[in-house]
């Protein structure tokens, strides 16, 4: 009976351990995607704010001249 529940015990251990590194991994693999695409989304959407403001409000373009 003792060898029985020792062996249940080391089984229930092992899955625990296998669930969180499992959990672990796709946690640090989205982590890890989310670093490649997030700076290229970042400059796009500063890029069209500017943008945007620039339209809104033409004397903050340097390029803009009322002469």
């Amino acid at each position: 009976m003792g060898a029985c529940w020792t062996a249940y015990c080391k089984c229930v251990v092992v899955v625990c351990q296998t669930t969180y590194r499992c959990i672990v991994f796709t946690k640090n693999k989205i982590k890890q995607c989310c670093a490649c695409w997030w700076y290229p989304l970042k400059e796009r959407c500063c890029n069209c704010c500017d943008r945007c403001d620039k339209y809104m409000n033409p004397y903050k373009d340097e390029a803009y001249s009322t002469i």
